[in-house]
């Protein structure tokens, strides 16, 4: 059986392909931590989906038959960086960046699996100045945290 955490994580994922990011088409993965060497990443552009980061509980909106669970959906786009500071590459990976968070910004989504959860933006680096000097990559990142009530289970 699938955990809620990674039924979400793969929805998320679908989501992006499904959005109208220009050359990153479907390579879009969900990997336990971005890595643009990763033998899936067969080209670059691509964007990963990882579980890095914090789960939260919220309590406020938390009762004494479920939790409110804020799973991590760490968002990283990646690039090489052989497009270096030409301003239409910028734009680019910068509108990749402004959908995704248009398209998560409170959204209220479903997994294929039942599993429903909303959602929220928690900006994080634009650009990584050490992938891009280090690895000669574009790695930028966003968090989408993914709230799902969770029942508690009986004792």
């Amino acid at each position: 059986m699938t955990t809620p955490h990674t039924a979400i994580l793969i929805d998320v994922a679908e989501n992006i392909r499904n959005l109208p990011l220009d050359e990153i088409g479907d390579n879009v993965h969900v990997l336990t931590i971005a890595d643009d060497r990763e033998d899936i990443i067969q080209k670059l552009p691509a964007v990963t989906v990882s579980p890095f980061g914090r789960e939260m509980i919220e309590p406020s909106r938390s009762t004494n038959v479920s939790d409110m669970i804020g799973y991590p959906a760490f968002i990283v786009f990646l690039d090489g960086a052989d497009r270096a500071q030409s301003l239409t590459a910028l734009d680019q990976r910068l509108q990749w960046r402004a959908q995704v968070v248009d398209h998560f910004i409170e959204n209220s989504l479903r997994t294929t699996d039942g599993v429903e959860y909303w959602t929220t933006i928690e900006p994080d680096t634009t650009v990584d100045p050490g992938a891009w000097f280090d690895r000669k990559v574009f790695a930028g990142a966003v968090m989408v945290r993914c709230k799902h009530r969770k029942q508690r289970r009986r004792a």
